[in-house]
């Protein structure tokens, strides 16, 4: 639990930082959504569909 606890700080140092946001607007913003964004993987991490080798 408390490595959670400073895994959200540490994501809103980051974006505080990287972002260039206020703390108003990282407080403000939609979690859910924003960690959805964050946590997208790269289309070569993706996993791969094993038909797209009998279909492609």
């Amino acid at each position: 639990m408390e490595n959670q606890l400073e895994d959200m700080k540490l994501a809103e140092k980051n974006i505080i930082l990287n972002w260039h946001w206020t703390m108003e607007q990282y407080e403000e913003a939609d979690y859910y959504r924003m960690f959805e964004i964050l946590n997208a993987k790269e289309e070569k991490e993706r996993d791969v569909d094993p038909m797209d080798f009998f279909m492609g």
